[in-house]
């Protein structure tokens, strides 16, 4: 039932996205936060096609991991009662929006002319998807109503998608957005697990009680696999680790350790599982089976999926000849208690998580000398939003990190579409203490300020000659500039080429002589997005999501 605290908790929330990001509408607001909520590691902006001739489109996300197209429609509401008694979107809204996106997927030349510019380059995006074989479609219909559909209509919109773009229907209305807004759905999962011979024992102290115990890892595995040989991801839940798979140093010695000869020895190489529980039953016997309720891996994460990896690649036998140290907390008494005990015991990997990491001695630092400077640098995400400062006064840490990463370290495709690893694998490289200070962060930090207020000039710009109805003017300075939009983390990178080609050092006091050559910078990569247009498969999104331009920038700056 959509309660009016549910709806002014989602209120709230979209009013503080508004003004933090500067949005102009609260209805931009609400799809800005939507999105941010279901892809932290994307910039929403670039995913939202919301505007004027939209065609219905309000934002779409593909997920190149999971070769997934994603289209969204969103209805905000600033009245209660109209949440509480009407639904969001009605039959012959629904019905429209199915007949656009059908003018889509049969890539209509003469339906992309009367959509906005961003929708214009989703569609090629998406077009660009088609040809990659992605064919997996979520469709999202998105509202803080308490019925975003009629629940009548459902079945037979279901079945349209499904006929039409092979997709999925996915609804989310105000008790879905407070459930993702709070993190509270997920799944409990039971499992059963047989120890190994008497190698077990308890302990018990207040409300807390411990199984210590060594267990087989192909039988664990086996027990948090579902029905189709799937890992059960919902066992991670409480996991503070996003998990690495095997692309990192340590994970690679993990699944190297299971492949050997030696496999045998991983008991005493490896930290084992750490979890709880609500609670855990046994009885004192040889080989006993343990029935563990809603199990949380709360440590170990890795381990686990690299042991899985090699389970999926034929190593079934090596999975089986390894041993775990396995250590459950029953804690349904104080399930807070699970929390301390996920950060006490990761030790085995630097921690990649930003609200983990936001308290590393670099970062505490890092705040204290940017606060002589004048500025709040926000750790944790939105850290000062109940304090009166001013947007231009704070500094968000993971803002800064892929600043650092675009000018100094030369990845600015990687700063705009790894963000998720600026507190992952380039966290070192970005932080470094051995050059770390705050006029080394200013620095990238105060430019990419000054390249987005001039990308906001743009689109501003955009919006009055559209509303002028000057629509030609306004197509020719896309066509110009239309690549601003995509290209902040470019810009940088190419403002710091163009300083190192004329010996301008990188210091804060140089700001301004730096960003001189923004012009110039501008043109630089409008000839060569110009010249990548002539690529059948052009994307403009997809051009700056890579490293790819690096090189013919440096060599173009160079002649």
């Amino acid at each position: 039932m959509a309660t009016y605290q549910d709806f002014s908790l989602i209120k709230k929330e979209v009013e503080f996205v508004k003004k933090r990001n500067d949005i102009d509408k609260l209805s931009m607001a609400f799809i800005f936060m939507v999105l941010e909520k279901l892809y932290p590691d994307i910039e929403p902006f670039e995913n939202i096609t919301d505007d004027t001739r939209d065609l219905s489109v309000d934002a779409y996300y593909i997920d190149k991991n999971t070769k997934t197209i994603n289209i969204f429609q969103f209805k905000y509401t600033e009245n209660f009662n109209t949440a509480r008694n009407k639904n969001a979107l009605k039959e012959k809204e629904i019905n429209d929006f199915i007949i656009k996106l059908k003018y889509i997927w049969d890539r209509d030349e003469e339906f992309i002319k009367k959509a906005n510019h961003k929708l214009k380059d989703a569609i090629k995006e998406i077009w660009s998807a088609f040809e990659d074989g992605y064919t997996k479609t979520n469709i999202y219909f998105v509202s803080n109503y308490k019925d975003t559909i009629n629940g009548g209509n459902i079945k037979e919109i279901q079945k349209k998608l499904k006929n039409e773009f092979r997709g999925k229907l996915k609804i989310l209305s105000l008790n879905d957005l407070i459930k993702v807004f709070i993190k509270e759905e997920f799944s409990p999962v039971d499992i059963k697990l047989q120890l190994k011979g008497k190698n077990y024992f308890e302990e018990s102290t207040g409300d807390v009680r411990a199984l210590i115990s060594e267990v087989n890892a192909l039988n664990f595995l086996k027990s948090i696999l579902d029905e189709n040989d799937n890992l059960i991801e919902d066992v991670f839940n409480e996991n503070i680790r996003v998990y690495l798979r095997s692309n990192t140093k340590i994970n690679k010695q993990i699944y190297n350790s299971i492949e050997s000869k030696s496999n045998y020895k991983f008991f005493y190489y490896n930290n084992g599982i750490t979890a709880i529980c609500d609670n855990f039953e046994h009885n004192f016997s040889d080989s006993p089976i343990v029935n563990m309720d809603n199990f949380q891996i709360v440590n170990g994460g890795q381990t686990m999926h690299a042991i899985y990896e090699a389970y999926k690649n034929g190593l079934q036998d090596n999975v089986g000849n390894i041993y775990l140290l396995l250590r459950v907390y029953e804690v349904k008494k104080n399930r807070e208690i699970g929390q301390d005990i996920a950060r006490f015991t990761n030790t085995q990997n630097p921690v990649k998580n930003r609200d983990i990491m936001s308290n590393d001695m670099i970062q505490v630092k890092l705040q204290k000398e940017l606060r002589k400077e004048g500025f709040f640098y926000e750790r944790k995400k939105y850290e000062f939003r109940d304090q009166k400062i001013g947007n231009d006064k704070k500094v968000d840490a993971e803002k800064l990190g892929q600043s650092i990463l675009a000018f100094y370290i030369d990845k600015p495709g990687s700063a705009k579409n790894k963000k998720q690893e600026i507190f992952g694998n380039f966290y070192n490289s970005i932080f470094d203490e051995s050059r770390i200070n705050s006029d080394f962060v200013l620095l990238p930090y105060l430019l990419y300020k000054k390249i987005d207020n001039d990308v906001r000039e743009f689109k501003v710009e955009l919006k009055r000659l559209e509303k002028a109805g000057k629509t030609e003017k306004m197509k020719t300075k896309i066509e110009r500039n239309g690549f601003l939009n995509y290209a902040h983390y470019y810009l940088l990178f190419t403002l710091k080429v163009l300083a190192d080609k004329n010996n301008i050092l990188f210091e804060k006091a140089n700001i301004t002589k730096i960003f001189e050559n923004y012009n110039k910078a501008k043109d630089i990569l409008r000839k060569i997005v110009d010249k990548e247009k002539k690529n059948p498969k052009f994307s403009m999104p997809y051009l700056f999501k890579t490293d790819d331009l690096v090189k013919k920038i440096k060599d173009k700056i160079d002649k």
